[in-house]
């Protein structure tokens, strides 16, 4: 149970980008501006995060690239000296040997590194490079300067699934093991473009879970597989139960996603943007829009109060925000994602519960369909 204290901060050091990904939330951005964080405010910020005794994480990253930021360097090493643990994830094509000893040295404890497809298309046509070579060198070089110099760091691997690219998931594992990463954090394709709908995998899981929450919720029984030698079994016994209306546990763990949950509000969690607006979560990080059902959903951005002008404990603690933590930590929002198009669906203002803005109810992260690390 949450105690309602911050524990991690997420930091977007800027909203610039050295590629140009066709999958990626900025291009369907609107009434927002492109910046870096402003190291005098960086500094108010490190500041005030020092007063937080139950702080505990640090992690860059939001929706553009760290390494874009020209001081991220100074920027992890001021991070760091607030003695808390400091991640960040980066698409890995402006790494190098010289850059991630520098982040190294500054005492990063984990590098994300972002392995999408897309990721590839757009630095293969940016840079002229083979991008997944470059990534595999990059962790390569990565654990050769851990060696070296006795760094501890932690690596892990960011992959976004999709329809195009799903077959790679063996390699992906198979690049964690080698590697040694300590997680591979894999998400589902957020839509923002309409056609992006078409690499969705997640369709009929949607399907389910309306199924799950609607009147036979009451005669849902719970299936308890022992462990057992999988590879000996058909293959499509295991799917075929996890797409019945039934909780599927495999000794005494359910592997069916949560529903309903917010990890960055159930994390005491928080994001910081780069002009120093304080949102609760990615998804209300930027004014952008999504595609649900071919229907467009124009998200608007949330801030409950900017560094610049009031302390960081000040916002944390205001009505407003306690109060919209407490309303997703119970999640009384409708199941957009599975009721289909309806007005409400247009935007996140208002729901057919009564709730007003932010709504969270077409959420993909809170369903379990979208992950961040």
């Amino acid at each position: 149970m949450s105690m309602d204290h911050i524990r991690k901060i997420y930091i977007e050091p800027t909203s610039n980008c050295n590629l140009n990904c066709t999958m990626c939330p900025r291009n369907s951005w609107t009434n927002e501006m492109i910046g870096s964080m402003d190291m005098n405010m960086y500094q108010v910020l490190i500041a005030q995060a020092r007063e937080i005794s139950s702080l505990d994480t640090i992690f860059f990253g939001g929706v553009a690239e760290p390494m874009s930021h020209e001081n991220i360097y100074h920027m992890v090493e001021m991070a760091k000296s607030l003695d808390v643990r400091v991640e960040m994830i980066t698409n890995g094509s402006l790494l190098n040997r010289n850059s991630m000893h520098r982040l190294l040295e500054a005492g990063l404890d984990m590098l994300w590194f972002s392995i999408d497809s897309a990721h590839s298309e757009s630095c293969d046509a940016n840079l002229d490079i083979d991008a997944r070579n470059k990534s595999e060198l990059n962790m390569l070089t990565f654990n050769y300067l851990k060696r070296e110099f006795g760094y501890e760091a932690d690596l892990g691997i960011a992959f976004v699934a999709m329809k195009s690219n799903i077959d790679q998931l063996p390699d992906v594992v198979w690049l964690g093991e080698v590697m040694g990463a300590k997680e591979i954090k894999i998400s589902n394709i957020i839509p923002y473009e309409k056609e992006m709908q078409s690499e969705m995998l997640y369709e009929k899981t949607m399907t389910v879970k309306g199924f799950q929450d609607g009147l036979q919720k009451k005669r849902q029984m719970v299936i308890n597989i022992p462990i057992m030698d999988f590879d000996r079994i058909d293959p499509e016994i295991l799917p075929l139960l996890l797409r019945s209306k039934h909780s599927v546990k495999l000794g005494e763990n359910t592997i069916v996603r949560k529903s309903g949950y917010c990890r960055f509000i159930n994390d005491d969690s928080l994001f910081i943007r780069w002009d120093g607006q304080v949102s609760p979560c990615i998804a209300l990080l930027h004014n952008t829009r999504t595609f649900l059902y071919d229907a467009e959903r124009k998200i608007r951005a949330c801030s409950f109060g900017n560094i610049n002008l009031e302390h960081i404990m000040r916002i944390w603690e205001r009505k407003e925000y306690k109060d919209f933590r407490d309303r997703v930590r119970r999640f009384e929002f409708p199941p957009c994602t599975v009721c289909g198009e309806c007005s409400y669906l247009e935007n996140n203002e208002e729901d057919c519960f009564g709730n007003q803005f932010p709504t969270c109810g077409g959420c993909l992260w809170a369903e379990g369909f979208a992950q961040c690390p």
